[in-house]
């Protein structure tokens, strides 16, 4: 029975990392898994939020959505589908603006899903709101 609980106690503790930003082991990191580099995300103004990536030696077609949530306890939810583009040397540059007019701290991720439907996450980035002082 105590085993039982501990093993609960886990997966529910797990369960709370993948809204923080931390997945389980059939997610991997975008960052170190697919050559995926200088993730950046600033407010460009009140009204929107630059989210960029870059890519090396990517080998297959692969699909990144954008992911934004609000809050630490809230739920990622998906702001849009970034196509691979065509490339000669098997790099790129991706940029998505969102419109985001939140007062409060929005966090980004990426979601890159490849061919064989391997899903790779990048780690969380954070943008303040527009009633902070910036």
């Amino acid at each position: 029975m105590r085993s039982h609980l501990l093993t609960a106690a886990f997966f529910l503790s797990c369960s709370s990392f993948l809204n923080d930003g931390y997945f389980d082991r059939t997610h991997r990191d975008v960052e170190s898994s697919a050559n995926v580099s200088d993730f950046i995300v600033q407010r460009l103004s009140n009204e929107r939020v630059f989210i960029s990536w870059h890519t090396e030696n990517e080998a297959q077609q692969v699909i990144y959505e954008v992911l934004r949530k609000h809050g630490k306890r809230d739920l990622f939810v998906s702001l849009g589908v970034v196509r691979p583009k065509s490339r000669e040397d098997s790099s790129a540059e991706y940029t998505f603006v969102d419109e985001n007019n939140f007062l409060d701290t929005s966090y980004y991720c990426l979601k890159k899903t490849n061919v064989d439907s391997v899903i790779f996450y990048s780690v969380t980035k954070a943008v303040e709101g527009t009633g902070k002082d910036r």
